[in-house]
């Protein structure tokens, strides 16, 4: 694993970005109707491509995450290096040449296949994604995610603009810009990764919390996606494209406070905007609805962008801190979070087609999502869930070592130091894998007065980060139970 503890640099190492070019995929796909600059109907084969890749998506995820139980080789990781990429990239040509005609049933039955065949190709890339940042510590992996999100924005913007035949093509080398940077990405990882180190029972391996909010949150984005249905391609095209720019808003605004505040990894900046847009998107739906809808798709998809680039730092802290393998973390979280966003899109087509985008019934659909939102996050996810790592507290903590060993080398490397009973308490707590805002809470003391114990403790110990802390620990601990 890189080491947690080195400062993050001002350049984006590009091996860093390879989620950039899967993520331009997907909202070009998702959010353009680039692959069908001919069609007749390129708004209607747009989502439908769209919605069978992502289904496909889906099922190879959860199964990966569900049944999957071997360690990835390297020749294996060269296989879909090479193979995965060529999937997508061929489904996505494959779609654009038989868009055009795909009035009739056999180039439907090539242009679902393709789309399939780009979903297959999807997966592992973000598996191998999150198999990389899994493996670099939650300090880096909360910088480099949501710039991989800010570069996959500024690149949809890009490939917007260039000329049909050019955009085509560069959305097709997309998938192969992705492997070439994960084989860089992939040098970093050893062969095989253990899987299971711990928690080898489960079988599903994310937290209920986490669980429930990525379900929640992604529903509610899937849904909002669904109910705007604008007429043209032009408007199409347009909405999604303010959406995205909201989306990369976010995503630089994330950047910037996970490099400015990289010492205390506080991750509440990433968290706390997202219910806010999510409810004033909604609340400006029925308002705002045919040409200015892309106001509330904005604020909505700022606010998922938020919780997205949220969720995959805690997927790769999940997977740093517990030793679950990367493949069965990421495989059941991204099932997961876009087999949810995938039932909202269907509720939401639903929902349109039946009340259309201009009637009383939208007004009732976004005022039962908002209370939805806000009941389910207010009743389950409170704040202390999210800010103390979602229930990430067994994923975090040491690997349950004896009480006993635990408190004498708690003692032990307190008398050491000689740590005041403040700090002490506080080290405990950073040794669990609490976060700052539950120090705080906890120990009911000042953001300022917590941040400056843990720079005393560090100090005093000799160490730079909590992943050091908690390694000094086991080591006493581990010695203690050998002696």
């Amino acid at each position: 694993m890189v080491p947690d503890s080195v400062g993050p640099k001002w350049w984006m190492p590009i091996r860093y970005l390879g989620l950039s070019f899967i993520m331009t995929w997907i909202w070009l796909t998702s959010s353009s109707t680039l692959l069908f600059p001919t069609a007749e109907s390129p708004v209607a084969l747009a989502r439908l491509s769209y919605t069978v890749s992502l289904g496909v998506d889906v099922v190879v995820l959860l199964a990966v995450g569900l049944f999957f139980t071997r360690p990835i080789s390297s020749s294996q990781r060269k296989i879909l290096l090479i193979f995965s990429p060529l999937l997508v990239a061929v489904g996505t040509a494959t779609i654009a040449l038989v868009g055009a005609s795909a009035g009739d049933s056999l180039s439907m039955v090539v242009l679902l296949g393709a789309a399939a065949l780009t979903g297959v190709g999807n997966a592992p890339l973000l598996l191998m994604c999150g198999e990389f940042y899994g493996s670099i510590g939650t300090k880096r992996a909360s910088i480099y995610i949501p710039a991989a999100f800010a570069l996959a924005i500024a690149l949809y913007f890009v490939v917007v603009n260039l000329r049909p035949v050019a955009a085509i093509i560069a959305l097709a080398a997309l998938p192969l810009c992705a492997a070439g940077v994960l084989a860089l990405s992939l040098l970093r990882i050893p062969a095989a990764i253990p899987i299971l180190r711990a928690h080898s029972t489960r079988v599903f391996p994310i937290p209920w919390r986490l669980s429930l909010a990525i379900g929640l949150y992604g529903a509610a984005f899937g849904l909002m996606q669904g109910l705007i249905l604008p007429g043209s391609a032009a408007a199409f095209n347009s909405t999604y494209a303010w959406s995205l720019l909201g989306g990369g808003i976010a995503a630089v605004l994330i950047t910037l406070g996970s490099i400015l505040f990289s010492r205390d990894l506080d991750l509440g900046f990433t968290y706390r905007p997202v219910l806010p847009l999510l409810v004033v998107g909604f609340l400006l739906l029925p308002f705002l609805g045919g040409s200015r809808s892309y106001l509330a798709g904005a604020a909505v998809t700022a606010g998922y962008v938020c919780f997205d680039i949220l969720v995959w730092i805690m997927l790769s802290d999940l997977a740093n801190r517990s030793g679950i393998s990367p493949l069965k973390v990421f495989g059941c979280g991204r099932g997961l979070a876009q087999g949810s966003m995938l039932i909202g899109m269907l509720l939401g087509y639903l929902f349109a087609g039946r009340i259309g985008v201009a009637s009383e019934g939208l007004t009732w659909v976004a005022v039962g999502a908002v209370i939805a939102l806000v009941l389910l996050t207010s009743i389950v996810l409170s704040a202390r869930d999210v800010l103390g790592a979602w229930g990430l507290e067994e994923a975090n903590a040491l690997s349950a070592p004896d009480e006993d060993l635990l408190m004498l080398s708690y003692h032990e490397i307190s008398e050491r130091a000689a740590l005041t009973r403040r700090e002490r308490e506080v080290m405990e707590l950073l040794a669990k894998g609490r976060s700052l805002a539950y120090i705080e809470g906890k120990l009911v003391i000042a953001h300022g007065t917590a941040k400056t114990h843990v720079y005393r403790i560090y100090n005093k110990l000799g160490v730079h980060s909590r992943q050091e802390l908690i390694d000094m620990v086991e080591s006493s601990i581990e010695w203690h139970r050998n002696s």
